[in-house]
C-alpha cells in the first residue's frame, strides 16, 4: 500500500512541474493516456534517482560538501534531462525543453512537490478496520477463587516454662567490731630493741673473758702455705 501511495505522489508532482513550467510538457491523445504518462514517467525517474545517484555522491562528494549540497539541485535537474531522453526513446509524451530553468527548476519543483504530498499522507488519518468488524463477544468473569481455609494454630515448639522463684535478698551482717590499738611501750635508751619489751642485762665489758690468740711461728702457721 506505501508503494502505491508514492507512486501516485510523485505522478502527481510530475503533473504539477508541467502545469507551473512551460518548458516541461506531456503530450498524449487522451486523458486516460496522459494519466498513464504521469506514472510512466514517476517510475523511470524513480529508477534513474536509485541507480545513479549513489555513484554520482560517491565519486562527487568533495562537491557536495564545497556547495553545501547545493550541487544536488543540478544534479537533479541532469537527471531529469536524462528522464526526458529515455523518455523519447522509449516512445512516452515526455518532453524537457532545456537544461535550464526547464530541467533544475522542474527537478526542484517535483522534489518539494513530492515531499508535500508524502508528508500529508502520512499525516492524514487511516481508516480503522476494527469499526467494521463485528465487536467480539465479552469474556466471562473469572471464576472466584477458593475459600482460603484457616491454618491450625499449633502451640509453639519451645515449652513455657516456670519462671525462676525470686529468693529473699541475702541478710546485711554488722560489721566487725574496732578493736583498740595495742598499747606502746616506751623505748629504753640506748637499746635498739622493740618497744614493749624489757632490755636484755647488759655484760660489762670485757666479760666473758677471751683468751689471747695463740702466735704460732712462721713455719708452723697452719694457715700459711
Amino acid at each position: 500500500m506505501g508503494i502505491f501511495l508514492r507512486l501516485a505522489a510523485s505522478a502527481a508532482a510530475v503533473w504539477i512541474a508541467t502545469l507551473v513550467l512551460p518548458g516541461i510538457t506531456v503530450s498524449a491523445d487522451s486523458d486516460l493516456k496522459k494519466v498513464g504518462t504521469y506514472v510512466a514517467v514517476a517510475v523511470l525517474f524513480g529508477v534513474v534517482n536509485a541507480v545513479l545517484r549513489p555513484i554520482i555522491k560517491f565519486f562527487g562528494c568533495a562537491f557536495y560538501v564545497f556547495t553545501l549540497g547545493l550541487i544536488s539541485v543540478v544534479v537533479n535537474g541532469a537527471l531529469l534531462m536524462l528522464t526526458s531522453f529515455i523518455a523519447d526513446k522509449i516512445g512516452l509524451g515526455f518532453h524537457v525543453k532545456d537544461f535550464w530553468p526547464s530541467a533544475v527548476l522542474g527537478a526542484l519543483v517535483i522534489g518539494l512537490a513530492g515531499w508535500a504530498i508524502n508528508l500529508f499522507i502520512k499525516i492524514a488519518p487511516k481508516p480503522s478496520l476494527r469499526s467494521s468488524r463485528p465487536a467480539a463477544p465479552a469474556a466471562p468473569p473469572p471464576p472466584p477463587p477458593p475459600p482460603v481455609r484457616p491454618q491450625a494454630q499449633y502451640p509453639p515448639q519451645q515449652p513455657q516454662y516456670p519462671a525462676q522463684p525470686q529468693y529473699p535478698a541475702q541478710p546485711q551482717y554488722p560489721a566487725q567490731p574496732q578493736y583498740p590499738a595495742q598499747p606502746t611501750y616506751p623505748q629504753q635508751p640506748g637499746s635498739p630493741q622493740q618497744p614493749g619489751y624489757p632490755q636484755q642485762p647488759g655484760y660489762p665489758q670485757g666479760y666473758p673473758p677471751q683468751d689471747p690468740p695463740q702466735q704460732y711461728p712462721p713455719s708452723q702457721d697452719p694457715y700459711r702455705r
